[in-house]
């Protein structure tokens, strides 16, 4: 051993403004990451309910227009009634929801299928069938708000 130390060694701290401001800044920074932690989990939670959400839209989207689909084939049919009519009329109401359609359900169960004056009585009930499906989540134009032109001093109007 070349320099034989006393043990215990005598060890003195002295704390200056330089690590004073190294501790502080070092918990401000844990709050600040604490802070960004509850930030990205709140985002993500939105990100996730937004997508969700997106999600049960695009499948109401994609029910809607199939059901509209199904409506315009099944007044197509009505409308001509060829041979076999009531059987595509039947499978067509089949595939729609119970509450639609009543009256040429009823008509359809009976094996008739209506048509020319016969389909008039129906088409109010058509009509509601198709226009709940357009309100029901459907995209429809909506007009871009106007805004104002604010012209800027010495331009021509």
């Amino acid at each position: 051993m070349l320099f034989p130390l006393p043990l215990p060694v005598p060890v003195s701290a002295v704390r200056d403004r330089w690590d004073w401001l190294i501790i502080w800044c070092t918990i401000g920074a844990t709050v600040l990451a604490l802070v960004a932690i509850v930030f990205a989990l709140i985002a993500i939670r939105r990100g996730d309910r937004n997508a969700r959400e997106a999600q049960e839209a695009l499948v109401r989207e994609r029910r809607n227009v199939f059901e509209l689909g199904v409506l315009a084939r099944l007044i197509e049919i009505c409308g001509l009634s060829p041979a076999g009519a009531g059987q595509v009329l039947q499978g067509l109401l089949a595939v729609l929801p119970e509450q639609d359609l009543p009256g040429i359900r009823a008509e359809a169960a009976h094996g008739r299928v209506p048509s020319n004056e016969a389909l008039t009585p129906f088409m109010p009930e058509y009509l509601e069938a198709v226009s709940r499906r357009l309100g029901d989540g459907a995209v429809s134009p909506v007009p871009w708000p106007r805004r104002e032109h604010k012209w800027r001093r010495g331009q021509k109007t």
